[in-house]
């Protein structure tokens, strides 16, 4: 319910916290590999951190049943939307 709960928005608007940095971009690992521990970044950013951390660990929370529903259900959906050609 956590999950569920996520103040989407409010992680939408931080992500653009920190001028000219964004944290979602691809490859960002790649091109700031420390970028979670500069200082003027974490600080700007410290709300949306906080927030996708926790959205995160739900998720992994939810997607860790002891018997992989999670994954199950997921590809069962894909097989749903299979389309044969």
């Amino acid at each position: 319910e956590a999950y569920l709960n996520t103040d989407r928005s409010t992680i939408r608007r931080e992500r653009w916290s920190s001028p000219g940095f964004d944290p979602l971009m691809p490859l960002v690992d790649e091109e700031h590999p420390d970028w979670r521990e500069d200082s003027r970044i974490k600080s700007d950013l410290a709300l949306f951190l906080e927030l996708k951390d926790a959205s995160g660990e739900q998720k992994k929370i939810i997607q860790s049943g002891p018997e992989k529903e999670y994954e199950r259900a997921e590809n069962v959906l894909i097989m749903c939307q299979r389309v044969d050609l």
